[in-house]
């Protein structure tokens, strides 16, 4: 163990033996190329590649195996094009693009004719509509002058299918969503034979579609309970068998022959080694037949049903050893292939397979100046949870030291429905070039390890399963002494993200700083917003997530939700957003840099107005990245590059927000009223003092008011107690009973000439109502409805909604003089800095509205305790505050 050494010393000693600094250009820039692809007719290579400095699609000609000079056919400056692929004759180049993150993607196509060096063509859209998401859903093999595309300018929510006429951009309506169809199955013919939806419950549904003149009729012909999931992997041409890949009745996903006419299955391949589900599958085109199938464990295995296919990934990983080799594109005749090599060390090497001559041609590299022989090994390894499961990670150690009492950094998937693979990851490689051990873990709730494992994390975000294997998995590196305990840092994106503000507020003893990149600080208001194309699938995220209907649902993911716990957060945070995030709303970094801002606690924004979920653009990724290598650098002691190009530096101070500026509101998705379940906040006994100045037609009073809460055996009592000595009347006490679930049991109040006193039995409240001598006793039937506390106690619940300028809630309160329920509405109209008794606070302006009456409430930001409130009913107002 090196703890004798100082801090500084270790430093020196780490400095000194690791490999030499990569810039982070060579990690973080533009790949040289990427995503190669063959044209059908095996005439061209499509690729991207940075023109102009912005990611644009390119072409290279193939001349008998030969490779011709490469340009652009693209030219997009303002946002990179990724997405691209060829029409099944070959005659057109499409893509998708969106604006600035907005995932609001329209299909461009460009003529393969109109293509030549020096000369950019004309990319047409193909989807001139505002608004829309466009799916793709078919480009058929034998109809290739057509496309079957989705779009939702009809309705947000669901995709109405089209014909489009790729040459002419004419668009016909063959079916109106009105159904909830997600998807359609479409074979090479052209078609349209399977739709698929999502069942009452969340499940998988295939419907066989049979078209009647201009319209459609759907028979169900295969379903999957909410916990399982089916997918069309292969539609052949003859026969009736279709394959999916599903996980009905088993564990892992398999590949299944299923005939929808007798509803019969048959198992076509599944894990052999029974560990994880399978990848994919492969099939010959023109024979149907099955060429392959892919699993991925802790590295990828294939398995094949195809002899010349079998023979060829065995002569390119001769010639290609140490990796992983792939096949990215086959032309229709065969001839030629796009063949990929990567590894933990190696982004990708794409080279061009002449089938007829058995040679490799490189194509090029996607980082051809990234010193490889100074990367890290990337190790597979199994981690024991807490409850006995075993749990599969990555380790990268920083080359050239001793893994020991080293700095690192746990860096979390997002998905959280995905997972970590083996091979070369840019984020990892660079952390351990600056010295840090990187653990990726692969926690209960991520693909790939069947659904057992999957289900496992229902409903376990922050506080349950899915955080305590990171949490384990961190523990287990510090026990094997591979981990400095107090240099341990927490990092990334979307449920990463969110991971990442669970692991600092619910373990805040394990990590010296937290990044937190697009993630939701509240998963109230992150189901609330939802992109409109995820609301069809909103059942399913009742069973994985929560239910916002189901009250005992709400105070789960109310606990657990850092934005309502960051009281327990003590490590400055580095939190990142697009502002155009659709998945991720900017509103769910806004409230909790805001929130942090409030109670004091270091936290560094970064906002970029032209992104979304996540960073494309090259100056803004840039930037970000140098914000992570100096926060770590600060926080942990990793190595940092000093040199940061003037244009870099200048749009990180242009992204760089102060977190004093921050007024978070929340999206318009989540302005409308719903019902709320409310509780009481409090943790330790509280009391405050208030002055009231009180109007009446023709005079104007002072009083003064203590309100405490107090434990009890049975949960709280709230004491509120006014004195006014020059208007007797004011004069009262109002006491108040609640149980440990915050609901009331008891309610008193005495006032000049009016006395109250409700006191539940059961599921019933027996009151008694006695003014100027006359007494009323009634009885009051409680049904479902929570019973919420009566007067100035009910303010002090407020907190344990998810306040944003917008929000508004409804909720039933017992009304003494109506002798029953009604019910009441709290609207956060805005927020306002107002100063109470010489302090300025920061608060929430409220509006209250119950029987006809509207009270107005000042909310303080940083606890959601009442700080004024403003009643005016009857020719008397009054207003309160808390002087303290």
């Amino acid at each position: 163990m090196v703890k004798p050494l100082t801090f500084a010393l270790l430093c020196s000693v780490m400095t000194a033996q690791l490999p030499p600094l990569i810039d982070r250009e060579l990690f973080f820039g533009d790949p040289q190329l990427a995503n190669v692809e063959i044209s059908p007719d095996g005439r061209w290579l499509s690729f991207a590649k940075p023109y102009k400095g912005t990611l644009n699609i390119w072409l290279q000609p193939i001349r008998d195996g030969e490779l011709g000079e490469a340009f652009p056919i693209t030219a997009s400056e303002r946002r990179p094009i990724t997405q691209f692929f060829w029409s099944p004759d070959s005659r057109y180049i499409l893509y998708v693009q969106d604006k600035d993150g907005d995932e609001n993607y329209h299909l461009y196509r460009i003529i393969l004719a109109e293509a030549t060096p020096g000369q950019i063509p004309k990319a047409v859209d193909l989807t001139p509509r505002e608004g829309i998401r466009v799916q793709p859903y078919a480009f058929p093999r034998n109809k290739p002058q057509i496309a079957y595309i989705g779009l939702n300018d009809r309705n947000p929510s669901l995709h109405d299918l089209y014909e489009l006429d790729l040459a002419t951009g004419r668009l016909t309506l063959l079916y109106k969503n009105e159904d909830g169809v997600l998807g359609w199955g479409i074979d090479d013919l052209g078609r349209i034979r399977f739709a698929g939806k999502v069942s009452p419950e969340g499940g998988t549904e295939l419907y066989l579609v049979t078209r009647k003149g201009k319209g459609f009729s759907f028979k169900k012909v295969y379903e999957t309970a909410w916990d399982e999931s089916a997918s069309i992997a292969y539609l052949p041409k003859k026969g009736e068998e279709i394959f999916l890949i599903t996980n009905k009745g088993v564990d892992k996903l398999r590949l299944v022959a299923f005939d929808p006419k007798t509803g019969k299955e048959r198992q076509v391949h599944a894990d052999p080694e029974d560990r994880v589900d399978i990848g994919g599958a492969f099939f010959d085109e023109k024979t149907d037949k099955l060429r392959s199938v892919y699993y991925i464990d802790d590295k990828r295995r294939r398995y094949f049903f195809d002899e010349k296919l079998e023979s060829w990934y065995k002569k390119w990983e001769e010639l290609l050893p140490g990796g992983e080799v792939g096949m990215s594109g086959l032309s229709d005749d065969e001839r030629y292939a796009v063949v990929t090599f990567s590894s933990d060390r190696e982004p990708a090497r794409y080279y061009l397979w002449d089938a007829q001559r058995q040679t490799l041609k490189e194509i090029g590299r996607a980082r051809p100046d990234l010193p490889t022989e100074h990367l890290a090994e990337k190790r597979p390894l199994r981690i024991r949870a807490r409850d006995g499961a075993s749990i599969p990670a990555y380790l990268t150690l920083p080359k050239g030291v001793p893994p020991q009492n080293l700095p690192a950094v746990l860096l979390v998937h997002g998905g959280p429905w995905a997972r970590d693979y083996w091979g070369y990851d840019a984020l990892s490689q660079f952390l351990a070039n600056r010295g840090y051990a990187v653990l990726q873990v692969n926690f209960r709730g991520s693909t790939g390890y069947g659904k057992a494992f999957l289900n496992a994390g229902n409903k376990q975000w922050g506080t349950g399963i899915m955080q305590h294997d990171l949490t384990d998995a961190v523990q287990e590196m510090v026990k094997q002494g591979v981990f400095d305990p107090k240099r341990i840092a927490i990092m990334g994106g979307s449920y990463g993200g969110y991971a990442t503000l669970a692991g600092v507020t619910f373990t805040p003893e394990l990590y010296a700083c937290g990044i937190s990149i697009v993630g939701p600080s509240s998963i109230i208001t992150l189901i609330k917003s939802v992109p409109p194309y995820w609301r069809p699938l909103m059942k399913l995220f009742d069973h994985r997530v929560g239910n916002l209907n189901d009250p005992q649902d709400v105070e789960r993911l109310k606990a657990q939700s850092p934005l309502y716990h960051v009281e327990r957060i003590r490590v400055p945070l580095l939190i990142v957003q697009g502002a155009n995030d659709p998945r991720v709303k900017k509103h769910e970094s806004d409230q909790i840099v805001a929130a942090l801002h409030a109670k004091g606690y270091p936290v560094r924004y970064l906002l970029a107005p032209d992104e979304g979920h996540g960073f494309q653009n090259y100056d803004n990724r840039m930037a970000m990245m140098v914000a992570i290598e100096q926060f770590l650098a600060e926080r942990l002691g990793g190595r940092v590059q000093p040199e940061v190009p003037e244009k870099i530096a200048r749009r990180l101070a242009e992204i760089t927000v102060d977190p004093a500026t921050v007024r978070p509101s929340l999206p318009e998705e989540v302005q409308t009223t719903a019902s709320a379940r409310l509780r009481l906040t409090l943790q330790a006994p509280l009391t405050t003092k208030w002055r009231y100045q009180v109007k009446t037609p023709g005079r104007e009073v002072s009083a003064t008011s203590t309100e405490r809460w107090e434990r009890t055996p049975q949960g709280w009592r709230f004491i509120a107690r006014m004195e006014a000595s020059d208007f007797p009347l004011l004069r009262g006490s109002d006491t108040t009973e609640v149980d440990a679930q915050g609901e009331m049991s008891r309610y008193h109040r005495s006032q000049q000439g009016v006395d109250i006193l409700l006191q539940r039995e059961g599921q019933t409240i027996k009151g008694a109502f006695q003014v100027m001598g006359q007494k009323n006793a009634f009885e009051v039937a409680i049904q479902e409805q929570p019973v919420y506390p009566t007067g100035n106690a009910l303010l002090y619940y407020f907190g344990s909604l998810p306040l944003g300028v917008g929000y508004k809630a409804s909720f039933p309160v017992l009304s003494p003089q109506q002798q029953g329920f009604t019910n009441a509405t709290l609207h956060i109209e805005g927020e306002e800095s107002i100063t109470i008794n010489g302090t300025m606070h920061e608060a929430w302006r409220a509006r209250l509205e119950s029987e006809g009456a509207t009270q107005k409430i000042w909310l303080d930001k940083a606890t959601a305790l009442p700080l004024k409130i403003e009643v005016s009913t009857g020719g008397v107002s009054m207003v309160g505050e808390r002087v303290e």
